[in-house]
């Protein structure tokens, strides 16, 4: 890795600090799509199952 060098990376200073800029957006975002997506599935899991009934609740046929 001789070509990377302080130099280079002085040059170079705008793309690393987009490729940076990237790299935090994408970390950032992840969680927040991850838990919407859960939610997501929480939520249509929830349409499916019926609810259960406690057991204090009485059923009357």
């Amino acid at each position: 890795m001789d070509w990377f060098t302080l130099e280079w990376l002085m040059q170079h200073l705008e793309w690393a600090v987009g490729l940076l800029l990237i790299g935090c957006i994408i970390l950032f975002f992840f969680p927040i799509l991850l838990g919407w997506q859960l939610k997501q599935y929480e939520k249509n899991d929830e349409i499916q199952k019926p609810k259960k009934i406690a057991q204090d609740e009485k059923i009357d046929f």
